[in-house]
């Protein structure tokens, strides 16, 4: 078995988490930036750093079969709108689908289904460093009153079915009013327009319904925790076993700085 590992990376720091996480192991990285600006210190990390075009698939095929990749993980957000507006050869559109067949879910398994079948194994986001996947319990911050519990898991729910829905995977609510629930703009930026209601309000953020945990499990790092703190939200569930935890050690300085309660909430909990 080879001892490259392909990283197929997006925008934030999560390429930079697994990347870091690989190296520790001995494994060589071959990092393939498919969207958005590499994370500070990515690119000394990896043995090989490659910009590629996500409309032009094979590009990245070869680059990952000339570097002797048998195994490749995704990591990062890609900005699915730029995506598809980007200039795409045939085999691109075919996986991204058409019109109603662009949920993220469905163009992330295409994709992996034409890894596959392209002798790659694809693997969970947490396979090297299961250390970030989020607990069940308090994570950070303070220890949650009934009342704060009672809200958080109201909003939990919420998000559950808002990824039912494949629309997104977070919401926002205070005194039992949603106040914002996610879309293509992403979590931070659901965040900061809920903000535009007032302080005081708490978010959940979940994975999707049916969620393969080798792409876009949610995560949460020191950003959202800053961008809850300047817009006011006091409290944050994630999904226990599901969401990944980008660096716990300073998100719990973080939230004990800013009084923002974190806490692993499973599906049995609702």
């Amino acid at each position: 078995m080879s001892d490259a590992v392909g990283l197929i990376a997006g925008a934030g720091t999560l390429p930079l988490v697994l990347a870091r996480a690989l190296r520790e192991r001995g494994l060589r990285v071959i990092c393939l930036q498919v969207a958005g600006e590499p994370a500070v210190g990515l690119v000394e990390l990896c043995d090989a750093h490659l910009a590629v075009n996500v409309g032009d698939p094979m590009q990245a095929l070869n680059a990952l079969r000339d570097a002797g990749v048998r195994r490749v993980q995704f990591a990062g957000k890609v900005d699915a709108a730029r995506a598809i507006d980007s200039p795409l050869d045939p085999l691109a559109r075919q996986l991204l689908g058409g019109e109603g067949e662009r949920t993220v879910t469905a163009v992330a398994e295409r994709i992996v289904g034409f890894l596959t079948i392209s002798g790659l194994e694809v693997l969970p986001q947490g396979a090297f460093c299961p250390e970030i996947v989020a607990p069940e319990g308090p994570i950070a911050g303070p220890t949650p009153t009934e009342d704060v519990e009672r809200r958080l898991l109201r909003t939990f729910g919420v998000a559950r079915g808002v990824a039912t829905l494949n629309i997104g995977q977070a919401a926002a609510m205070r005194d039992g009013v949603v106040l914002a629930v996610e879309a293509a703009e992403g979590t931070d930026a659901m965040i900061e327009r809920a903000g535009a209601f007032g302080p005081g309000y708490v978010v959940a953020k979940v994975a999707w319904t049916i969620q393969d945990p080798r792409f876009d499990l949610p995560t949460v790092g020191r950003e959202t925790l800053r961008t809850m703190h300047a817009a006011g939200a006091t409290a944050l569930a994630v999904q226990a076993g599901a969401t990944l935890l980008l660096d716990r050690s300073a998100l719990q300085e973080d939230a004990a700085r800013f009084g923002i309660t974190v806490v692993g909430y499973r599906d049995a909990a609702i």
